[in-house]
């Protein structure tokens, strides 16, 4: 049983994954790969690169591992990145690793030893429950849902410049229901006011 779930059962810890491949900073790309094959991994998107006291140093995409010199030292291709603590909210840690384009998320202890990850399924599923929750201020305040900035109205529908959009974080169903609501009652408004200034009578 994982000993970190009694921060929550919303949180980092409840997902953490302990069993994960970790190298020194000085190994060889041909060491680790040699190490890895053959061995028990919850998650293998990632080599994280620790000190001989667990902390976290950085952490290799195992794509970039593949792809290097045999004889590629570890610190060479270390990559800096985030950790969560056990009790950060499943939300953040989820907006944590997708602001970092990260597969899965690193959780550390209060001193930085690595505990394990996130992996990448408990991400998805983590964003897919976010995504299908109205009751989500964190995924808003973190720019899941895009705030749109800018509009122009061409008769009764918005039209929005492209640039307040982003590929990696979709405007959803009920943003574009909130911008409905907007536009038609500003339509609404302009044809009364249009329809009051034809009634007027002229000087």
């Amino acid at each position: 049983m994982n000993e970190h779930r009694s921060a929550g059962a919303e949180t980092a810890g409840a997902h953490l994954v302990p069993r994960v491949p970790t190298a020194g900073p000085a190994e060889t790309v041909e060491t680790v790969l040699r190490t890895m094959i053959g061995g028990s991994y919850d998650s293998a998107d990632a080599v994280y690169v620790v000190k001989p006291d667990g902390r976290l140093l950085g952490l290799v995409p195992l794509v970039r591992l593949l792809g290097a010199s045999p004889s590629e030292p570890m610190h060479r291709l270390m990559i800096s990145a985030p950790a969560a603590k056990p009790d950060l909210d499943q939300e953040r840690a989820v907006a944590l690793a997708r602001r970092h384009g990260l597969g899965a998320l690193p959780v550390i202890d209060p001193e930085g030893r690595l505990l394990g990850c996130i992996p990448g399924p408990a991400l998805r599923a983590i964003g897919r429950t976010i995504l299908s929750s109205a009751r989500s201020p964190v995924a808003a305040r973190d720019n899941l849902q895009v705030p749109i900035r800018t509009m122009r109205f061409r008769g009764s529908r918005p039209m929005v410049r492209k640039s307040c959009l982003s590929a990696t974080r979709p405007t959803t169903g009920a943003a574009w229901q909130r911008i409905g609501a907007v536009t038609n009652g500003s339509t609404s408004s302009t044809s009364t006011q249009q329809k009051n200034n034809r009634l007027r009578p002229r000087d």
